[in-house]
């Protein structure tokens, strides 16, 4: 699995970006962390041609050691943390959470 962790999440979140597409269309992403931190709201408005859509989607987050828990909880035997694709330790500096679980 690979995913945004909390604890990454904690250091580099921000509330408002914004950022302009190749096409000029412009994305204003909005983020909050809501209920007890176990999920990030997100508010999408991109503003192409004059007109703006906005999307909304509520994504689950975990840190490290809730994703180990579920998937031994699973039933997987083995379950190994690493903080990117590339498999550099999942530390204080990781991009990623990435688990890889075995049975």
């Amino acid at each position: 699995m690979d995913v945004a962790s909390k604890e990454r999440l904690a250091r580099v979140l921000h509330p408002t970006l914004s950022q302009r597409a190749i096409d000029g269309a412009l994305l204003v992403q909005r983020h909050q962390i809501v209920e007890d931190w176990t999920r990030v709201r997100n508010e999408w408005t991109v503003v192409r041609d004059g007109r703006a859509r906005t999307f909304e989607f509520l994504l689950r987050i975990y840190s490290g050691q809730e994703l180990k828990a579920l998937l031994g909880a699973a039933g997987f035997a083995t379950v190994t943390l690493y903080g990117s694709l590339d498999g550099r330790p999942y530390d204080l500096e990781a991009e990623r959470l990435v688990a890889v679980a075995g049975r």
